[in-house]
């Protein structure tokens, strides 16, 4: 599509109602005697009918240059995944240390390992009741 076409610049279409409308309403005013206020009526009913026939703008006017800038949208960072703790079984501790006779106390005990508990006191390593 043409600039003038777009924005509407440059000639006009051709209209021949108009022309005709012009002509006989200023031939009946001239003809009468008050022609001052019966030529602004005209002007303004020319006005009202122009719009009312002008041609619809076109739905998707044609996009002129480059389209603009879209930045790539990146990837989502996903957190790493936390490490699987191992579970520690409290149940198969016993109640005291048989080297030191120290109260063994689950959240008190180093865990070597998840069958694996060292005393908190003397550092042996705990036998295990069996499951």
């Amino acid at each position: 599509m043409h600039r003038h076409k777009r924005f509407r610049h440059g000639p006009r279409p051709f209209r021949p109602f108009f022309g005709i409308f012009w002509l006989i309403v200023l031939g009946m005013i001239f003809s009468g005697g008050k022609w001052w206020p019966a030529l602004l009526v005209l002007i303004g009913l020319g006005i009202v009918f122009s719009s009312l026939f002008r041609e619809a703008p076109p739905v998707n006017p044609p996009q002129m240059g480059t389209p603009p800038y879209v930045p790539p949208v990146a990837a989502p960072v996903q957190p790493a995944p936390r490490p699987v703790e191992p579970t520690y079984r409290t149940d198969l501790l016993p109640t005291s240390c048989p080297r030191c006779g120290g109260p063994v106390r689950a959240h008190e005990v180093r865990w070597l390992n998840p069958r694996t508990a060292a005393c908190a006191y003397c550092g042996s390593a705990l036998p295990m009741k069996q499951s």
